[in-house]
């Protein structure tokens, strides 16, 4: 996805299946998102977005790209194949916007660091008890 492609998608703000956030140091929030969206209808997620649409970008760094590979291994059941991850460059900047386009997962629930998490409007939320149980059953657990 290039810049100009990006814009018309913050355009229309966080919603059920778009979620901003300002930079990485968000990534937890970001993957429990991450984790909503899994046990959702899929969506994406915008780091080096602002809560209000801005692009501010983010520096993509080594250490950057080790810190999402060791959240990406805290998603259980393993998500790799359900998400896809770009680095969109700003203008002439050397900040990016990382995007996380996360497809519905097939082996729900899935967990972020042992919890699974639910998105509701533009808001994501502990899943209940009973609901993680419900889906553990569908699953044939």
């Amino acid at each position: 996805m290039r810049q100009s492609e990006l814009q018309p998608l913050i355009n229309q703000g966080e919603s059920e299946t778009l979620e901003f956030k300002s930079s990485t140091a968000q990534l937890r929030a970001a993957f429990e998102t991450v984790c909503a969206f899994l046990n959702g209808k899929g969506g994406t997620v915008l780091i080096g977005v602002t809560a209000d649409g801005k692009m501010t970008g983010q520096d993509v760094t080594d250490n950057t790209r080790q810190e999402i590979a060791n959240h990406l291994l805290k998603l259980e059941p393993s998500a790799q194949a359900r998400l896809n991850i770009e680095h969109i460059a700003i203008n002439d900047t050397k900040k990016h916007v990382i995007l996380f386009k996360i497809l519905p997962g097939d082996h729900l629930p899935y967990t972020y660091d042992g919890r699974a998490f639910v998105r509701y409007e533009s808001t994501t939320s502990r899943m209940s008890q009973h609901c993680y149980e419900q889906l553990l059953i569908k699953r044939g657990y």
